[in-house]
């Protein structure tokens, strides 16, 4: 038997106040972004208080091969679970509610893998590994595929964003990578997977893996990866007690062996036969020293959907030490830089070495550019510090400080030299050295970074 959800007044406390919140709101649609409307708090929501979220949100419709070709407007309603707020009580209830998609009208259209259990109490839950499904941790970015009822087409989303159309990663201030939106659809080519041939009556959860939105995995080439499919089914009315839904997990052995996918180049999660937890620490130590920069395993337990995640060491580092999950390229530079771990991240991501080198150029740059405006301030008298612009400005000012902290005894100064400028800007936090160098107005005459 598949597992199956069910979200009803009567199954919980908790999801009555969800289906309350759901129906009963009211709030005019606002654009599709990460803020949430203000709804009205009821009685029961001292039981979960501020567990989860809803958003009115309206996505324009994209042309898929065209993310400028915009017409018309869709409305939808986004449930999420708040992850700040969850409790390990909680993961039943509002650990189903990772990202939920209504249409106006409150029809579930898609809906997404659960929140993962802590993985010392899955394995207390769950002692026996041999009967569990062990798979490889799919580094990449989750895309929700479903079929729009009201209006007869396809559409994709992220777990926020309907419509996919954003992006993570920053590079400069007129160049970003792809959007999820593009990157999806040029991969399902990829893969040659015919959405349009697809099951209508299921919602589908994928990890996109696309060589330019490397998270930490190396990726060659564009990759599509059957998470989990659904069947859903809305059974609506204006009362809330009698409204419910009803979403069913698939086999997706089985969904693979549908001619679509048959077909097409999509995968599944790369399965191992493991039968003991002492196995999977040793497969993981395994995981830990590939080259690839694996991301780790998911255990799941088939009958009820719960599953865990077991990550690397090795993919920990380089997220949370190096990128900082920054997504801001200019930002992790500086950051990296100020921690020496620029060479380490360098050897394991050579594709961002010419980026890397066009900020370390601008860096440089800039320094020689604020140590000529200094001199020409302080030694050459050319116009008052008032008048230079402010991402110079105090930089000018706190260089002469240092110059008059040599004084000798005889009210002689050494000279700035251009290393003394190169320490100083060094020196400088990231964040403020961040604002220096990219967060600055144009001024006419000033030289631009313009990134």
């Amino acid at each position: 038997m598949p597992a199956v959800y069910t979200i009803s007044a009567q199954s919980s406390p908790f999801f009555e106040e969800v289906l309350s919140k759901l129906i009963y709101t009211t709030d005019k649609t606002t654009d599709n972004t990460d803020n949430h409307n203000n709804l009205p708090q009821s009685p029961k929501s001292i039981n979960a208080p501020n567990a989860f979220r809803i958003k009115n949100v309206n996505t324009k419709r994209i042309n898929v091969n065209n993310d400028d070709d915009v017409s018309g407007q869709k409305n939808y309603k986004v449930l999420n679970y708040q992850n700040d707020k969850m409790n390990n009580a909680m993961y039943g209830t509002c650990g189903i509610l990772k990202s939920l998609l209504f249409t106006e009208g409150n029809k579930l259209l898609s809906f997404s893998p659960p929140k993962a259990q802590n993985s010392e109490n899955f394995v207390d839950m769950f002692p026996d590994l041999s009967k569990l499904q062990v798979e490889e941790f799919v580094d990449g970015t989750m895309i929700n595929l479903f079929w729009d009822t009201a209006h007869d087409e396809w559409e994709i989303s992220t777990r926020r964003k309907v419509g996919a159309n954003s992006y993570y990663y920053t590079y400069t201030n007129d160049y970003h990578q792809p959007t999820f939106c593009s990157m999806f659809y040029n991969t399902a080519k990829y893969c040659e997977l015919n959405i349009d041939q697809l099951d209508k009556n299921y919602s589908y959860s994928f990890v996109l893996s696309h060589p330019e939105n490397r998270i930490v995995t190396k990726v060659n080439e564009p990759r599509l990866v059957l998470i989990e499919s659904y069947k859903i089914s809305s059974n609506l009315s204006d009362d809330m007690k009698n409204c419910s839904y009803t979403v069913e997990v698939q086999d997706r052995a089985s969904i693979m062996e549908t001619d679509v996918f048959k077909n097409s180049k999509v995968s599944i999660p790369k399965q191992y036969d493991l039968v003991s937890y002492p196995k999977l620490m040793e497969k993981m130590n395994q995981l830990n020293n590939n080259s690839n920069l694996l991301k780790g395993l998911v255990v799941r337990d088939i009958i009820t959907n719960t599953r865990t995640k077991f990550i690397t060491e090795q993919y920990n580092t380089f997220m949370f030490d190096y990128k900082t999950n920054c997504a801001d390229f200019r930002f992790m530079y500086l950051n990296m830089r100020s921690k020496r771990t620029l060479n380490n991240y360098t050897n394991a991501f050579p594709e961002h070495n010419e980026l890397f080198n066009y900020y370390h150029n601008l860096l440089c740059d800039y320094t020689h550019f604020l140590y000529e405006l200094y001199f020409e301030c302080y030694r050459y008298k050319k116009k008052p510090l008032s008048q230079y612009p402010a991402h110079v400005k105090t930089h000018m000012f706190n260089l002469h400080q240092i110059y008059k902290s040599r004084v000798d005894v005889n009210g002689k100064s050494k000279m700035l030299t251009i290393q003394d400028a190169m320490t100083y800007v060094n020196n400088l936090d990231v964040p403020l050295l961040y604002d220096t160098l990219f967060v600055v107005p144009k001024v006419p005459g000033i030289i631009s970074t313009d990134l």
